[in-house]
């Protein structure tokens, strides 16, 4: 299961050509290996929240966005997240998916 972060849809259908070839990429790739593909749009909870809100103290590199994501995927087990933003690689247990 793959956690994907709203920059890639953005970039899938946006002007810089980099990134929106990497996209389809990573989104070809996980459809061919049958990943399943998540995000938490409609299903964040108040603990969810509170996870971020923990999360972000003492974190600067985290967006609040960001630490919803993370709690988000912490609720529902997901250790994998298809993004651009690096600052996913310095949190602990969480991979981020890249394009090869």
């Amino acid at each position: 299961m793959i956690f994907v972060d709203s920059n890639i849809p953005m970039y899938l259908v946006g002007a810089n050509e980099r990134y929106r070839i990497d996209a389809s990429r990573l989104i070809e790739n996980a459809v061919t290996a049958r990943e399943r593909l998540v995000d938490e749009v409609f299903s964040v909870t108040l603990d969810d929240v509170e996870r971020a809100k923990t999360i972000l103290h003492g974190r600067k590199k985290h967006s609040a966005r960001d630490a919803i994501h993370l709690a988000t995927m912490e609720r529902q087990g997901v250790t994998r997240i298809m993004t651009f933003d690096t600052g996913f690689d310095a949190y602990p247990g969480v991979s981020r998916v890249v394009a090869a």
